[in-house]
């Protein structure tokens, strides 16, 4: 529910501030991290988009689309080696034990 709020309140945002690149910027910058603290190691994820991978266990080397699909989320990735990284795909959900996939926040919802 908190996902959605705020996606409704970037997407305002994003008609109103849409030619001050430093306001959207600092909106942008805050959901992301709204998202990162509302999403912890362990919740169950859903797949909120459509999202085609290559590498499903059931479907090698074929284009399958895991739009709807439930995992775990095992990790958030924000730093390497200690030091801090931007992640392009930052959360990883684990759907089976074979089968793993790394995401962006727009991509998933908490269930």
């Amino acid at each position: 529910m908190i996902q959605i709020l705020l996606k409704l309140i970037v997407c305002r945002y994003d008609s109103i501030c849409k030619n001050n690149k430093v306001a959207f910027g600092l909106i942008s910058y805050f959901y992301k991290n709204l998202l990162i603290l509302t999403m912890k190691v362990g919740d169950r994820i859903k797949v909120e988009e459509s999202v085609v991978v290559y590498h499903h266990p059931e479907h090698k080397k074929e284009a399958f689309d895991i739009k709807g699909l439930e995992g775990e989320l095992i990790e958030i990735i924000t730093e390497w080696e200690g030091r801090p990284l931007s992640a392009n795909f930052p959360y990883v959900v684990q759907f089976s034990k074979k089968f793993k996939t790394h995401f962006r926040e727009e991509e998933i919802i908490t269930i």
